[in-house]
């Protein structure tokens, strides 16, 4: 996967959380400032690991995410392909993480 297609999952995916309620917002931690998406007290973060895929991560405060103690979630295949990838973050944070 190139880094083009993942800069555009990741794009596309923020569009994902935005659409389903989830605000954008940006953490501060020790290392560096960190994109994630905010609902209720809870911080989700969408990265990319090669060889591994895309991971939601989840905080499950504002103190932990500054912390950097995201936890893995769910981790979604890159070899879905693009539509793929998207298709299965929209279907999983409406299945898991919606209240």
């Amino acid at each position: 996967m190139t880094d083009d297609v993942i800069s555009r999952i990741e794009a596309r995916a923020g569009e994902i959380f935005i659409k389903l309620g989830f605000e954008e917002t940006y953490i501060k931690t020790y290392l560096s400032t960190e994109k994630n998406y905010r609902r209720g007290n809870s911080y989700y973060r969408f990265t990319f690991v090669r060889g591994l895929g895309f991971i939601i991560e989840s905080a499950s405060s504002y103190d932990e995410a500054c912390k950097n103690g995201h936890e893995d979630s769910d981790i979604l295949s890159a070899s879905l392909g693009e539509e793929g990838v998207l298709s299965e973050l929209e279907s999983t944070l409406i299945k898991y993480y919606l209240d």
